[in-house]
């Protein structure tokens, strides 16, 4: 711990807080690793805290973090202000700064994913680029890369998909099992139930089970048309629709 001004072991065994050999402006100053064992702070994590636990670790520029307790919880490089409260094998990937993980198993929130956030449950992930984003819990949920401001409350298997082309998704599922937003439907909602799809934008299905909200490819429109958002909700149990645009 040589070099590491300020910082604390409070107990336990094999715990390690580094500094940069020779060079003092790269210190882990002010750090704290409460018990457990093999535990690890990093080089220039300055003011972060690892409560206890067992291989936890909190790396190298992710100052300010916390990582409560726990096993095998990971905050990686270049994520400051990150937090994971505890549970299994939860990582905060490289570069996802201000990102939190409160507990569960095997949650991750990927790279560049910051200001985003993991409740709880298993086998949950927030894909690189999706920032400000949300799963409240539930397992095997998916947030996809660059699907910005999506919230999916719970459940099991359920999936937003990539935005591709817009640079906020903000759709939500609030729970249920294998439902699906699909790429680019931005503002769409689906309640719960399960086996719901929506590629519709600014669409809701309430719940029910294989409701589909679809797109219908479009003509050409004629010379000085202009093309005209529509929206459409759908409530019911086992039903389908096209959701389609229309020129004036």
């Amino acid at each position: 711990m040589s070099g590491s001004i300020g910082s604390t072991v409070g107990g336990g065994q094999n715990n390690t807080i580094q500094a940069y050999s020779g060079d003092f402006t790269l210190v882990s100053s002010d750090s704290t690793i409460s018990g457990g064992q093999y535990n690890s702070i990093w080089t220039n994590a300055i003011n972060s805290t690892i409560g206890g636990g067992d291989f936890n670790m909190i790396q190298v520029n992710a100052s300010n973090s916390v990582v409560d307790g726990g096993m095998r919880n990971s905050i990686l490089t270049g994520s400051p202000n990150s937090t994971i409260g505890g549970g299994l094998t939860n990582t905060i990937q490289a570069n996802a700064s201000f990102s939190t993980i409160s507990g569960g198993a095997n949650n991750t929130i990927q790279t560049y994913a910051s200001w985003s956030a993991i409740g709880g449950g298993q086998n949950n992930t927030i894909q690189p680029n999706a920032i400000f984003s949300t799963i409240s819990g539930g397992g095997n949920n998916v947030i996809q890369n660059g699907a910005n401001d999506s919230v999916i409350g719970g459940g099991f298997d359920n999936t937003i998909l990539s935005g591709s082309v817009f640079s906020t998704t903000a759709s939500t599922i609030s729970g249920g099992q294998n439902n699906t937003i699909q790429t680019n439907a931005v503002f769409s909602s689906i309640g719960g139930g399960s086996g719901n799809t929506t590629v519709g934008q600014y669409s809701t299905i309430g719940g029910g089970v294989n409701n589909a909200i679809q797109t219908m490819p479009m003509a050409a429109p004629s010379a000085g048309a202009k093309i005209t958002r529509s929206r459409l909700m759908l409530i019911g149990p086992r039903s389908a629709a096209v959701f389609k645009h229309d020129s004036e």
